[in-house]
């Protein structure tokens, strides 16, 4: 009888996700794909839900009705962001349900993220309408206006400098950076999902564990000199006229995804010394000060990432509470 029971909560819950999810397939398909871009956010929380209460195999039954819905009620880009979104969803709940660290889990979120925006953006191109040669063309036309009006300010030297970087920057180049881009974005996608199912979860008394801050995860040292040897082999290699076009790629996309790994750490770290040292605690004004780091100390930020990753002591320094001298009493020397 008890067993009975927990099996018809099972099945009604299941079916109360699969309304939810329905719905904003509707929605979504009723506003024209305008809330598209936040619906891919919340979409994976009914699932996440589902299974970290029950189970993996509890949930691939939700997983199936998702995807039929999906299909029936949404277009084809919706039906695509649909089911990668409950997919993740269910990434995630099972490994809330298994107890994995939820730094293992947010990193799982982010990869899966990642790998659907690119074969969104790359792999699905012409089904869903994108046209990178176009997005390509238009950003190269965008940086030959700009580096023609540094020409006209700055004249000869100015037009050798715009020379030199206009050779950097091919097609083939911009084409890597635009995939580079959707890997960052998908990242930055799977934090998102992360945090926001784990609190919207918790708001509803979900049985989640808490949210683990960003600045808590400590990556293996071998990352950091795999980042070191790429960021060092593509700036060697970046104005070396006499290397094949391939290898020029290769070594183009090896600097930029060496300087955004430790670039990233780099501001974990920047973080935690604006909040110690600094005494700084909104969270607006760290993001503010970050940001301008980013752009004006960038090869700071580097160093200071592989300081990071480099030296367990000073990732445990920057999260302990900064020690207070403590005040003399009045009168005493």
């Amino acid at each position: 009888m008890q067993e009975r029971k927990i099996t018809t909560l099972q099945i009604t819950t299941g079916a109360m996700i699969l309304a939810i999810f329905t719905i904003l397939l509707l929605l979504n398909r009723q506003t024209g794909g305008f809330f598209e871009e936040v619906f891919i956010y919340l979409m994976p929380i009914p699932m996440v839900a589902y299974t970290s209460k029950y189970s993996f195999r509890s949930g691939l039954m939700v997983f199936a009705g998702m995807c039929f819905f999906s299909f029936i009620f949404g277009t084809l880009t919706s039906m695509f962001y649909a089911i990668t979104s409950a997919f993740t969803g269910l990434v995630l709940g099972t490994c809330i349900h298994k107890k994995v660290s939820m730094a293992k889990s947010m990193l799982l979120v982010m990869g899966l993220s990642a790998f659907f925006n690119v074969l969104d953006t790359v792999a699905l191109a012409s089904v869903f309408g994108y046209d990178i040669t176009a997005t390509v063309t238009e950003m190269k036309t965008m940086m030959n206006e700009v580096m023609n009006a540094y020409t006209a300010s700055a004249g000869e030297n100015g037009a050798q400098i715009a020379e030199q970087v206009m050779s950097i920057y091919s097609d083939q180049f911009l084409r890597q950076m635009f995939v580079i881009s959707m890997v960052f974005f998908g990242l930055i996608q799977g934090i998102v999902v992360y945090y926001l199912s784990l609190a919207v979860l918790r708001r509803m008394h979900f049985k989640v564990p808490r949210a683990e801050p960003l600045t808590t995860y400590y990556p293996p040292r071998v990352t950091a000199l795999v980042a070191v040897a790429a960021y060092g082999y593509g700036a060697a290699n970046l104005r070396n006229a006499a290397i094949s076009d391939l290898h020029r790629n290769i070594s183009q996309s090896f600097w930029v995804c060496g300087y955004l790994f430790l670039a990233a750490f780099g501001l974990l770290a920047l973080t935690l010394v604006i909040r110690k040292y600094l005494g700084v605690r909104s969270r607006l004004v760290v993001a503010l000060l970050c940001f301008v780091a980013a752009f004006a100390f960038s090869q700071f930020l580097i160093v200071l990432g592989v300081f990071y990753i480099f030296s367990p002591d000073f990732h445990r320094s920057l999260l302990q509470p900064r020690e207070q001298t403590p005040r003399r009493p009045r009168g005493m020397l």
